[in-house]
């Protein structure tokens, strides 16, 4: 396969002599008519130091925002090529996405485009630090030139004589720099090859060599690079043996084993990883039980790829505020977030296609609030405690819902936070008759009912149950 096909697999593209400069066009794609939204504000950090991170701030959400749509060039005689790294919603419409690759202060222009909308504000000019400089570099000199090679799979970077080799396995750039105004970076060689992610982690050949498994292997806290202020696991996309040495031998990284990460003991000081980034061409399709168990993981994008999440694959996060669920999950096993007590926000990449929430998926998360684009008219079934404390304003329950399991809104309480269950295309009776009675609960304005068992035992009895159908006792 070309240098170039691979290339585009994991979004990095190539360039060398010339004046284009790399920034996408802002022009949105032919028939986008969508959503009007505006880029206010791109702020960097670092001021008097290097930046590594930069705040957009948006006129409202943009659902399902991904690092892949932003872009980043630099401009005015900035030198380098901004390699971009972790992306996190951090309260939309606030998003950040950490950087680096720049080797002087200067100019740089963020680009956004999103299919579905229209991002008016696009470019953004931003002024990026460097070592204690904005400036960008102003020439002068005799021309020589310096070859850096640099090595971002982790955010690593190391200088090295023209002919020497990187070990890493990685995507390697090597830049021309000169110190005259004739010499400005002007050639760039990226030598393809693939980020090995966190070192020690444990990959092993599957499926008849075709694919890989990952797990922790002897990797450990002080294996983990910090990345704005988090210590953070690189998940590999691809891997090959150690004897192989072809770019071609490189087979993706499809499943995150049983207990890949969780460590009840914490003999590898694993319980304090704040985040886990997964390498850019993720063909990941199943994370096992327990997989990231008990970790100290603040927020988690799950690659759009996997399509098996096992049960408590992301339990007793304590630290963990918010989660993205991939469009292809039709099964949210048991306890897969149960305890994590400062979620407050998940949000699903499609409406069509959950078909089961577990029982205790969702147990304990008593700040869970909101939870966007629930695929409220394909779920089929809701476990026993799916729903058991959380603090959601108003969720819906469709007709299609064969099965509700006991309690599975147990204490959701109407009176401190107001919340509403609608139930779409259901009477009170049928509602009962389907999924089971309650026990000691109150229909506002209905005779009080004492019964045992059921969908709505816990609730407290001021929760507002709203029916399509008005057919009371």
């Amino acid at each position: 396969m070309a240098i170039a096909a691979f290339a585009a697999v994991i979004g990095f593209t190539f360039s060398g002599c010339g004046d284009d400069d790399g920034t996408p066009s802002t022009t949105n794609p032919p028939g986008n008519t969508g959503i009007s939204v505006t880029l206010t504000s791109v702020e960097a950090n670092g001021a008097n130091a290097t930046t590594t991170l930069l705040t957009l701030t948006f006129g409202a959400a943009i659902e399902g925002l991904s690092a892949g749509d932003i872009a980043v060039s630099l401009t005015g005689g900035t030198t380098g090529l901004i390699v971009k790294g972790a992306f996190v919603d951090s309260g939309a419409p606030v998003y950040t996405l950490a950087i680096s690759g720049h080797t002087s202060g200067g100019g740089a222009n963020v680009t956004v485009t999103k299919t579905g909308y229209n991002i008016s504000g696009s470019p953004k000019p931003v002024t990026l630090w460097f070592n204690g400089s904005n400036q960008a570099p102003s020439g002068g000199g005799s021309g020589s030139h310096v070859w850096e090679y640099e090595d971002n799979a982790e955010g690593w970077e190391v200088k090295l004589p023209q002919n020497s080799i990187v070990y890493e396995d990685t995507i390697e750039r090597r830049v021309c720099k000169g110190n005259g105004p004739a010499h400005l970076p002007h050639a760039e060689e990226r030598f393809l090859r693939y980020a090995t992610g966190t070192p020690g982690l444990d990959l092993l050949a599957i499926n008849g060599g075709t694919e890989y498994s990952v797990s922790r292997g002897s990797a450990n806290l002080s294996s983990l690079l910090t990345v704005n202020g988090k210590k953070t696991l690189f998940i590999p996309a691809f891997n090959r043996d150690s004897t192989q040495t072809a770019v071609t031998d490189y087979k993706p990284v499809t499943a995150v084993v049983l207990n890949a990460f969780h460590d009840p003991d914490d003999s590898t000081g694993f319980q304090g990883i704040e985040a886990v980034v997964f390498l850019p061409g993720s063909q990941l399709k199943s994370i096992g039980p327990n997989a990231f168990e008990n970790t100290g993981m603040e927020s988690i994008n799950i690659p759009a790829s996997v399509t098996t999440i096992g049960e408590y694959a992301f339990s007793q996060n304590k630290k963990l505020t918010f989660a993205r669920i991939p469009e292809g999950i039709t099964l949210l096993d048991k306890h897969v977030f149960d305890g994590c007590e400062l979620l407050t926000k998940v949000s699903f990449a499609s409406e069509k296609n959950l078909l089961t929430v577990g029982e205790y998926a969702f147990s304990g998360c008593v700040k869970l609030d909101t939870i966007t684009d629930f695929p409220k008219r394909s779920i089929t079934s809701i476990g026993v405690q799916a729903f058991n404390g959380c603090v959601i304003a108003r969720f819906e329950i469709h007709a299609q819902v064969n099965t509700i399991g006991d309690q599975a809104f147990k204490d959701w309480d109407g009176t401190s936070t107001k919340q509403i269950i609608d139930v779409i295309g259901k009477s009170i009776r049928t509602a009962d008759a389907k999924w089971g009675k309650d026990a000691d609960y109150t229909v506002p304005g209905t005779p009080g009912l004492t019964v045992t068992g059921g969908w709505r035992a816990g609730v407290n009895t001021n929760t507002p149950f709203r029916f399509e159908i008005d057919n009371p006792y």
